[in-house]
């Protein structure tokens, strides 16, 4: 893929983690990186998934349930962010194996 395709192809991951990870749902108070660690993820999911949206939004949902933050109108905080980086990448690998 050429650099170009690539960095389109980037953009418009992006958009589409944007539309299920929305800022307000993760709270950084605590750790202003917070937001972007997990997008990074979710952005490394898609790849993975190539570009399947239902897949990563499967991966945040089951993120979101397993590892629970405090609540507070947040999907992801301090208490379950980081473990959620780590669940929506090893889910979205597992779900890519799967479907081979």
């Amino acid at each position: 893929m050429e650099n170009d395709k690539a960095v389109a192809k980037l953009k418009e991951y992006k958009a589409i983690v944007h539309k299920y990870l929305p800022y307000k749902k993760v709270n950084t108070q605590k750790d202003p990186s917070l937001h972007s660690a997990i997008s990074g993820a979710c952005l490394e999911a898609l790849v993975i998934l190539e570009g399947d949206e239902d897949k990563l939004r499967e991966c945040i949902e089951c993120a979101k349930d397993d590892e629970s933050g405090m609540g507070w109108g947040y999907d992801f905080d301090e208490y379950n962010g980081h473990n959620a980086i780590s669940y929506i990448k090893a889910l979205a690998q597992l779900l890519k194996v799967k479907n081979k």
